[in-house]
């Protein structure tokens, strides 16, 4: 995985901490709304060691990430991936089963 300024990235880099992997896409309009309640989440979580890690898949470029990323409050690390790697992950699940992971990841560390 890559910075969108091109510096690789790797989830060994978060060791030690409770990482939540986001794959998101510019056309996905269910993954841009939940991106301001990622920021939410990782602002109140992150004294703990939470981390939110959105992991783009799609082609867009730069300006066009970094304008939703601006729009929508995210301080969290914006990342690329290629399809293999997101693919490995589980890629870019549909509307219902995002949203179920996404409350299954969140229970867990809430606890």
């Amino acid at each position: 995985m890559t910075t969108l300024d091109g510096k690789q990235v790797s989830l060994t880099d978060y060791r030690g901490k409770a990482v939540l992997v986001n794959f998101w896409a510019t056309w996905c309009g269910n993954c841009k709304l939940e991106m301001p309640w990622l920021a939410q989440l990782r602002e109140q979580y992150k004294a703990r060691g939470f981390e939110v890690l959105g992991i783009v898949t799609d082609g867009a470029t730069n300006d066009k990430i970094t304008q939703i990323a601006d729009r929508d409050g995210v301080s969290y690390p914006i990342l690329r991936c290629n399809h293999k790697t997101a693919q490995a992950y589980g890629g870019l699940p549909t509307d219902n089963k995002r949203q179920n992971r996404l409350q299954k990841a969140v229970s867990k560390f809430a606890g």
